[in-house]
């Protein structure tokens, strides 16, 4: 490999440690099945009822805090989710 070539080389080399996570299959335990999200936001609103949002952000903040990236972001969707069936809610509520 010439002198000239060598740059390109430690650039592409470079790039292949910046997979997007497309480049990579789904584990089994996928943290974004969204019916589990979605079974799992409709029985956190059971529970909790209006507080179920603010109860999601919590438990998303605990799991940060010790580490758990994939727990977060499950808790991430599931407040998500909290929030559209509530607002589903308050607009058939309100018809």
């Amino acid at each position: 490999m010439s002198h000239a070539n060598r740059p390109n080389y430690r650039f592409l080399n470079r790039l292949s440690a910046y997979r997007q996570p497309a480049d990579h299959p789904k584990s089994q335990s996928d943290v974004t099945d969204m019916a589990g999200i979605r079974a799992a936001a409709v029985k956190f609103v059971e529970r909790f009822g209006d507080n179920a949002i603010d109860e999601a952000g919590i438990r998303a903040t605990e799991l940060l805090q010790v580490g758990d990236y994939q727990g977060r972001a499950r808790w991430q969707l599931i407040k998500k989710e909290v929030e559209q069936l509530l607002y589903a809610k308050d607009t058939v509520a309100k018809r």
